[in-house]
């Protein structure tokens, strides 16, 4: 299983959008497991599912490079798209749904 650290959730409690290089599928495992939505209107998480790491990080950084010319307010209106996420997984994790969800995947393993 994917290792998830404060990171992610130091994204999510400060409001925050984050991207993580990670195990392959950590993002399907933050959703289905921990509950907590992707930004997916902004980033494109094929990346995800690729095992080579050399290929993953070939996608991901080139995922990652179309923002790095972005202004501050292309940067304010790709927050404000995500914004729903961006409540919605502050929300969750504050309302500890999400130790709900990994708590009924513990129980089914």
């Amino acid at each position: 299983h994917p290792f998830v650290t404060e990171k992610p959730l130091y994204s999510i409690v400060t409001r925050g959008l984050f991207v993580a290089y990670a195990q392959p599928n950590y993002y399907n495992y933050m959703e289905h497991h921990f509950g907590f939505k992707r930004y997916d209107r902004i980033f494109d998480y094929s990346f995800d599912s690729i095992t080579n790491p050399i290929e993953r990080t070939v996608a991901l950084i080139s995922m990652l490079s179309k923002f790095q010319n972005l202004s501050q307010d292309d940067w304010t209106d790709l927050y404000r798209i995500e914004q729903d996420t961006i409540d919605f997984n502050h929300d969750h994790y504050y309302s500890n749904n999400y130790m709900k969800h990994l708590s009924q995947y513990c129980e089914k393993n």
